[in-house]
């Protein structure tokens, strides 16, 4: 695992043993997250906004870019998957989209950076967007959202958590015919 107080963050990906220079500014990868998870898009989108990350090569090993691009997109993190013994139902808890101003906010508050006005490599971004305290806006509403209603046993505690997880939803994604078709 890379060790960010001892080494410099990556500025390149590995890909079939060559070196391919990337751009690594937090808003490049927040714009190619949210185009994976933009359902209106189609792969071969997909797949050219994945090679606008790359300062001036493109790999010819379109498989092991799709990897290793994705595995740059998740950040600084280490999955064993052998450790991972029962499955987690996914729920959507935090969008960069919808809680964009939770985002801004947070790292103002918690750091004095405005996001607006700075250059932050992605993952040294990943890791003070995990580091805000549990005190700010964005960390309360994920609290409140990752919150399993079944397992609240008094129900005046359960409305009331329901009542404020309906204020503060991430809106479901919209399904085309199309969509729904292909889940038949």
């Amino acid at each position: 695992m890379f060790n960010a107080l001892l080494e410099n963050y990556p500025d390149e990906l590995v890909i079939s043993g060559r070196n391919y220079p990337i751009y690594t500014d937090f808003t490049v990868w927040l714009g190619l997250n949210e185009a994976m998870q933009d359902i209106t898009l189609t792969q071969e989108e997909k797949g050219y906004i994945i090679l606008g990350v790359f300062k001036e090569t493109i790999p010819e090993d379109y498989e092991s870019m799709i990897v290793a691009v994705m595995q740059f997109l998740q950040g600084n993190i280490y999955y064993d998957k052998r450790k991972t013994k029962k499955k987690n139902k996914s729920r959507y808890v935090f969008s960069f989209t919808y809680d964009q101003d939770y985002i801004i906010g947070g790292f103002m508050e918690c750091y004095g950076i405005d996001l607006l006005s700075t250059s932050m490599h992605w993952w040294k971004f990943n890791a003070l967007l995990n580091a805000l305290n549990d005190s700010c806006e964005l960390k309360k509403r994920i609290y409140y959202r990752s919150i399993c209603l079944s397992e609240i046993k008094d129900k005046k505690e359960r409305r009331q958590i329901q009542k404020i997880q309906r204020q503060i939803a991430i809106p479901a994604a919209e399904l085309s015919d199309e969509d729904i078709a292909s889940a038949f």
